[in-house]
């Protein structure tokens, strides 16, 4: 930590004169005055002096600057006053920590500082608000600031996308130089066409040649065009009679009587939602915000108030119960007969509501989901667009396939597609477990033959202690290489036979 403090305050733009033995030496006074001018080089206004103000305004002071650049100030009010206390005598257990984090992100300090200067808003109490004249100017000031966060984005985006002056005469010496080079080919292709006799002419056919490869190209993105309008009136000419669909098997279902029962059953819904479900939830709304008002109007609540209330709720919470148990003691379940209708009456509303809001939840997300299908229809319509209007003259015979593959697939299309996945599943899974009995069975015979050739070793040792004990060690082997090259013999001169040749 040392070291990283001292590095940086001898560099610019502190340029101190300051070793480890020397640093660590300060006396506090001059310690804080470090402090000082390190929080006036990220904002001149701390350039301060502290010989000249109170230590409580230096303290202050330095606490506002702290808090602007989010460094962790203790909260507790007892360690709050020893780092205050702690600033104020200069002491390094605290500066030291303040200067490290200061120093080490001091270009995003600065930025902070300079920010801070136009983002801070002015605190007023509730009480002056209430002038007309005083509310207004503190609306002018809110949205000034917004204003200034716009701008501050719109000229850091500027700075970061921006190319710098040198950046520019760079690509202006490389152009140059590109330029030079096209024009010494330029000249060298002049002088060898000055070599061909018939050089006037091929220029011409070069130049008829670029000029019907052009109309060739706007005549291809004319036809991608058309083509890409084809796509568009086919995709909609399937949107149609998909609604088509949709309607004939909505009327084939719709009889007088299920549409009123329909609408019955609707109206019943609505006038549930409007008359019951809906005023209890603006009622609930009306008095959460009279706890936010009631509670943003009281003062500043401290952790004894909070526990204060925590009692009082425990107490409240503790009297209910005792009632709730004297009543449930006082009451007889037998000559209650009402109870148990009672009871089902509650859980049939709570059923009720909780149906209501599982509708109401339905029907936003329906709504939802028809607004993102709407905007993938839109993306769709668009990525088509571009995709057609980039396309090359090697893709443009697909155009209309690859139209018709991009639609989306109707009701009947789907359910064939899921009957079809259905299918392969059920057909990866019979193919799967022949798998695993292929598996197990190869394990076997796997098995198998590593079991005969053990039994082949035997008996290959057994014949091989035979033919040693007659003394006819290895013919058994020479035999074995006899027919093979017997056969090798015989198979050549059935070859030379077919072939015509000697045998």
């Amino acid at each position: 930590m040392l070291k990283f403090i001292t590095e940086k305050l001898t560099a610019p733009p502190f340029n101190r004169n300051f070793n480890f033995i020397t640093f660590d030496g300060l006396e506090p006074c001059l310690l804080l005055q470090i402090l000082s001018d390190v929080l006036g080089e990220l904002d001149p206004k701390h350039k301060i002096d502290i010989r000249e103000e109170a230590p409580e305004q230096t303290t202050m002071r330095i606490l506002d600057a702290l808090r602007i650049f989010r460094y962790k100030v203790p909260t507790d009010p007892d360690h709050l006053a020893k780092f205050c206390e702690g600033l104020i005598v200069g002491d390094k257990f605290y500066i030291y920590p303040i200067l490290e984090t200061l120093l080490k992100n001091f270009v995003d300090y600065k930025k902070r500082a300079y920010l801070a200067k136009y983002l801070t808003k002015v605190q007023l109490p509730s009480d002056l608000l209430r002038d007309p004249e005083l509310s207004k100017l503190y609306s002018e000031h809110e949205v000034l600031i917004e204003t200034f966060k716009e701008t501050h984005k719109q000229l850091e985006l500027l700075k970061s996308e921006g190319l710098t002056t040198s950046e520019i005469r760079n690509d202006i010496a490389a152009m140059e130089e590109e330029k030079d080079q096209i024009v010494r080919r330029i000249s060298k292709m002049k002088k060898k066409l000055e070599m061909f006799p018939t050089s006037t002419m091929m220029l011409d056919m070069a130049r008829k040649l670029r000029i019907e490869r052009e109309r060739e190209g706007k005549v291809m993105r004319q036809l991608q065009e058309q083509r890409t309008l084809i796509f568009t009136l086919e995709r909609k000419i399937i949107e149609t009679r998909q609604q088509a669909n949709d309607l004939r098997r909505k009327a084939s279902d719709c009889t007088a009587q299920s549409l009123l029962n329909r609408l019955e059953e609707e109206v019943k819904v609505n006038q549930y939602l409007a008359t019951d479900k809906q005023p209890k939830e603006i009622e609930m709304t009306k008095m959460y915000l009279e706890d936010l008002a009631r509670v943003a109007g009281h003062p500043a609540m401290t952790h004894a108030f909070i526990d204060q209330l925590n009692q009082k709720l425990r107490e409240v919470h503790a009297e209910t119960n005792r009632l709730v148990e004297k009543r449930m003691v006082a009451s007889d379940p037998l000559e209650d007969k009402v109870g148990l209708f009672r009871q089902q009456a509650n859980i049939a509303a709570n059923r009720k509501a909780s149906t209501a809001s599982a509708l109401a939840e339905t029907r936003e997300k329906q709504l939802a989901k028809a607004r993102q299908l709407e905007e993938v229809r839109v993306k769709l319509a668009k990525a088509v667009e571009e995709t057609g209007a980039g396309v090359s003259k090697s893709t443009l015979g697909a155009g209309t396939d690859t139209a018709s593959s991009l639609c989306v697939p109707k009701a009947e299309d789907f359910q064939s597609y899921v009957t079809a996945l259905r299918t392969k599943n059920a057909t990866y899974k019979e193919k799967r477990a022949l798998l695993i009995n292929l598996r197990a069975e190869k394990g076997i015979l796997s098995r198998t033959v590593d079991l005969l050739k053990e039994v082949e070793r035997q008996a290959k040792r057994k014949l091989d202690s035979v033919e040693a004990s007659q003394g006819m060690s290895g013919y058994w082997d020479t035999m074995a290489k006899l027919e093979k090259v017997s056969e090798e013999t015989a198979n050549m001169n059935q070859r030379n036979v077919r072939n015509g040749g000697p045998t």
